[in-house]
């Protein structure tokens, strides 16, 4: 038979495709929920840890370095919000449909947090290896502190435009059922906005 052949070709189905309420793609009901409970468990954590750590560096004396670590905890609180919200509103009003407004509002907040978070572990990398091959010859600031407005708004500017680049497709963002997300089809689309940037 065609799913012997093809095990994975259910996984990939949208949740509404298979059936109603809280089931997500291959899973039964309990599995759905198991996962959407997992979800708000591991992301409840995420905002409680970064909560705790942005307060630690908001009153922190802190230098470019120490600027570039709180950009990537803010991403990275920014998705966890996002990881959050979606299931609970799956738990309160049922089901999200790909073409509702707010999977793509999700899908978009959500790229744009993945996007900032890698920046900013981009930009920590290039820092940290200008300290090492281009060590300052006199105290202060190096690396990229020259730079360091430009960093900030790139930070901005790029996460945006690459979420938003999302839209040239016309399904958008389209639901897995825990997050809404790139879709797996056409491959190129989602190699070209998230794993090659990457």
């Amino acid at each position: 038979p065609r799913s012997t052949l093809f095990p994975y070709t259910t996984l990939f189905r949208s949740h509404h495709e298979t059936s109603r309420g809280l089931t997500l793609g291959a899973f039964s009901p309990a599995q759905s929920r198991a996962v959407l409970i997992s979800g708000v468990t591991c992301a409840s954590i995420s905002l409680l840890a970064a909560l705790v750590a942005f307060q630690w560096f908001a009153f922190m004396k802190r230098s470019f370095r120490h600027h570039l670590i709180l950009l990537l905890i803010l991403s990275d609180m920014w998705k966890a919000l996002w990881y959050f919200i979606f299931p609970v509103i799956v738990f309160t009003r049922g089901k999200v449909d790909s073409t509702s407004n707010f999977c793509q509002a999700s899908g978009f907040f959500l790229a744009l947090g993945t996007e900032a978070s890698d920046y900013a572990i981009l930009v920590i990398a290039l820092h940290a290896a200008l300290y090492v091959f281009r060590p300052p010859k006199q105290l202060g600031e190096a690396g990229l502190y020259p730079h360091r407005y430009w960093m900030y708004a790139f930070w901005v500017i790029l996460p945006i435009l690459a979420a938003c680049l999302a839209f040239t497709n016309p399904s958008g963002y389209i639901t897995s059922g825990t997050y809404c997300a790139l879709p797996i089809r056409p491959l190129w689309y989602t190699l070209g906005l998230s794993y090659i940037p990457r």
